[in-house]
């Protein structure tokens, strides 16, 4: 894992800058907005909706490459 320490504005780029990642706004040091800028086939869920997604799946039997 990759542990950084970005300031307001800052960004982060990943894959030679296809995802970009800025800090918005920190609330009370403990909460950062994040905006994230990336191509459109790739799909960005928070862990939460993400979990649900799988669980989701692995209900209906649908592998994670979409086949049954």
């Amino acid at each position: 894992m990759l542990i950084l320490t970005r300031k307001v504005g800052e960004r982060i780029m990943i894959d030679d800058g296809r995802v970009v990642i800025t800090v918005v706004e920190i609330k009370d040091s403990k909460t950062a907005r994040i905006g994230i800028d990336a191509p459109q086939e790739i799909d960005i869920h928070r862990e939460e909706v993400f979990d649900a997604l799988v669980r989701d799946r692995q209900r209906r039997g649908i592998s994670e490459n979409g086949d049954s």
